[in-house]
Protein backbone atom coordinates (compact mmCIF):
# COMPACT_ATOMS: atom_id res chain seq x y z
CA UNK A 1 0.00 0.00 0.00
CA UNK A 2 1.47 3.47 -0.97
CA UNK A 3 2.13 5.99 1.86
CA UNK A 4 -0.88 8.17 0.38
CA UNK A 5 -3.56 5.40 0.50
CA UNK A 6 -2.55 4.96 3.87
CA UNK A 7 -2.85 8.28 4.99
CA UNK A 8 -5.95 8.32 3.85
CA UNK A 9 -6.99 5.84 6.53
CA UNK A 10 -6.42 7.96 9.28
CA UNK A 11 -7.90 11.11 7.67
CA UNK A 12 -10.87 12.93 10.27
CA UNK A 13 -13.82 11.82 8.63
CA UNK A 14 -17.18 13.50 9.17
CA UNK A 15 -19.84 11.37 9.95
CA UNK A 16 -22.66 14.25 10.13
CA UNK A 17 -21.89 16.83 7.21
CA UNK A 18 -23.29 20.01 7.76
CA UNK A 19 -24.24 18.99 11.81
CA UNK A 20 -21.97 22.03 13.01
CA UNK A 21 -23.48 24.85 10.93
CA UNK A 22 -27.16 23.90 11.92
CA UNK A 23 -25.91 24.11 15.72
CA UNK A 24 -24.75 27.55 14.95
CA UNK A 25 -27.74 28.59 12.86
CA UNK A 26 -29.98 26.63 16.04
CA UNK A 27 -27.57 29.16 18.25
CA UNK A 28 -28.02 32.61 16.21
CA UNK A 29 -30.54 34.61 18.06
CA UNK A 30 -32.65 36.98 16.66
CA UNK A 31 -35.30 39.55 18.03
CA UNK A 32 -39.09 39.86 17.48
CA UNK A 33 -40.28 43.40 15.53
CA UNK A 34 -41.67 45.58 17.84
CA UNK A 35 -45.21 46.89 18.17
CA UNK A 36 -45.34 50.66 17.55
CA UNK A 37 -47.97 53.11 19.71
CA UNK A 38 -49.53 55.42 17.44
CA UNK A 39 -48.16 58.24 18.60
CA UNK A 40 -44.56 56.95 17.43
CA UNK A 41 -46.33 55.47 13.85
CA UNK A 42 -47.49 59.45 13.59
CA UNK A 43 -44.34 60.74 14.12
CA UNK A 44 -42.88 58.63 11.48
CA UNK A 45 -45.39 59.35 8.75
CA UNK A 46 -44.96 63.25 9.40
CA UNK A 47 -41.23 62.58 8.82
CA UNK A 48 -41.69 60.63 5.79
CA UNK A 49 -43.50 63.16 4.32
CA UNK A 50 -41.09 65.93 5.26
CA UNK A 51 -39.04 63.83 3.49
CA UNK A 52 -40.81 62.98 0.45
CA UNK A 53 -41.31 67.54 0.72
CA UNK A 54 -38.03 68.41 0.71
CA UNK A 55 -35.36 65.77 1.66
CA UNK A 56 -34.44 64.08 -1.45
CA UNK A 57 -30.63 64.03 -1.95
CA UNK A 58 -30.06 64.39 1.95
CA UNK A 59 -28.62 61.80 4.36
CA UNK A 60 -30.82 60.24 7.25
CA UNK A 61 -29.82 57.75 9.87
CA UNK A 62 -32.65 55.57 9.90
CA UNK A 63 -33.05 52.22 12.38
CA UNK A 64 -35.11 49.69 10.81
CA UNK A 65 -35.93 45.70 11.33
CA UNK A 66 -34.95 43.47 8.87
CA UNK A 67 -36.30 39.88 9.09
CA UNK A 68 -34.27 36.97 8.91
CA UNK A 69 -34.68 34.82 6.04
CA UNK A 70 -34.05 31.79 8.02
CA UNK A 71 -35.92 31.69 11.42
CA UNK A 72 -38.29 33.61 12.80
CA UNK A 73 -37.29 37.15 14.17
CA UNK A 74 -34.94 39.16 12.67
CA UNK A 75 -32.28 41.88 13.78
CA UNK A 76 -33.05 46.22 13.80
CA UNK A 77 -30.19 47.50 11.84
CA UNK A 78 -29.63 51.63 11.71
CA UNK A 79 -27.75 53.06 9.15
CA UNK A 80 -26.77 55.94 7.18
CA UNK A 81 -27.92 57.06 3.35
CA UNK A 82 -29.10 59.74 1.21
CA UNK A 83 -32.72 58.93 0.12
CA UNK A 84 -33.43 58.79 -3.18
CA UNK A 85 -36.90 58.79 -3.55
CA UNK A 86 -40.29 57.98 -1.52
CA UNK A 87 -42.95 55.76 -3.18
CA UNK A 88 -45.33 56.64 -1.22
CA UNK A 89 -48.14 54.41 -2.89
CA UNK A 90 -46.20 51.31 -2.00
CA UNK A 91 -44.91 52.52 0.86
CA UNK A 92 -41.11 52.24 0.20
CA UNK A 93 -38.23 55.05 0.62
CA UNK A 94 -35.25 54.32 -1.78
CA UNK A 95 -31.85 54.99 -0.15
CA UNK A 96 -28.71 55.72 -2.78
CA UNK A 97 -26.70 52.92 -1.74
CA UNK A 98 -28.39 50.76 0.82
CA UNK A 99 -31.32 49.76 -1.33
CA UNK A 100 -35.04 49.91 0.01
CA UNK A 101 -36.68 49.93 3.11
CA UNK A 102 -40.52 49.50 3.86
CA UNK A 103 -42.17 51.82 5.71
CA UNK A 104 -43.89 49.28 8.25
CA UNK A 105 -40.31 47.84 9.36
CA UNK A 106 -39.20 51.34 10.22
CA UNK A 107 -38.42 52.05 13.76
CA UNK A 108 -36.44 55.05 13.86
CA UNK A 109 -35.73 58.35 11.91
CA UNK A 110 -33.32 61.03 12.59
CA UNK A 111 -32.46 63.98 9.87
CA UNK A 112 -31.44 67.80 10.72
CA UNK A 113 -34.65 68.32 8.95
CA UNK A 114 -36.48 67.10 12.05
CA UNK A 115 -35.15 69.56 14.13
CA UNK A 116 -38.19 71.38 15.06
CA UNK A 117 -40.51 68.12 15.42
Amino acid sequence: MSPHDRAVQFSPFAALTGFDSAIEEKARLTENQMLLDDETIDEIARKLKILEEKGIGEKIKITYFRPDPYKAGGAYISLEDKVKKIKAFERIILLEEKGEISFDSIFEIESYLFDGI
